[in-house]
């Protein structure tokens, strides 16, 4: 059964630092090398738990979305061994790790997306405007030109 601990699959994570729950959460499912749509609960809140309890004093500040978390794994856990009624053919139980799996799925885009506009900023760094020039910053300070400066500027190189 893909539920079950396996004993010796243990992960290594206690020095890895993670910016969420969900971070975790991928990185468990991937570094077992799950299918993200049938996730060994019992397997991945094991591991879970294990990184909670190796938690460092300064990184205690955040350990509430991790406990959170951690309860929703317990909680999916325990209704995955309950006993299911039995439904007609029509009916479908829904599987509990339905909305978890919903849920990494939409923070695995936004980390997709993040990268993306990081890559572009990196790149957009190394574009300059035809006709831009260093400031000088005794004159016009730290911030450059102001908006005013810009549109003169604009003006002034603007095609008749």
């Amino acid at each position: 059964m893909a539920d079950e601990a396996q004993p010796g699959h243990s992960v290594r994570i206690e020095t890895l630092d993670f910016e969420g729950p969900l971070d975790l959460l991928v990185y468990l499912v991937q570094k077992n090398e799950v299918d993200i749509w049938d996730i060994p609960i019992a397997l991945i809140t094991e591991q879970f738990l294990t990184y909670i309890q190796g938690m460092t004093a300064e990184r205690l500040e955040s350990a509430g979305e991790f406990l959170l978390m951690a309860a929703t794994l317990l909680r999916i856990k325990s209704q995955m061994l309950l006993p299911r009624p039995r439904l007609d053919d029509e009916e479908e139980l829904e599987d509990p790790r339905r909305e978890l799996v919903l849920k990494i799925l939409e923070y695995q885009q936004f980390r997709e997306i993040a990268e993306q506009l990081r890559e572009r900023e990196s790149a957009g760094r190394l574009v300059f405007a035809r006709g831009m020039q260093e400031w000088d910053t005794d004159i016009l300070g730290e911030a450059g030109p102001s908006a005013a400066d810009a549109g003169r500027a604009q003006r002034r190189h603007a095609p008749a």
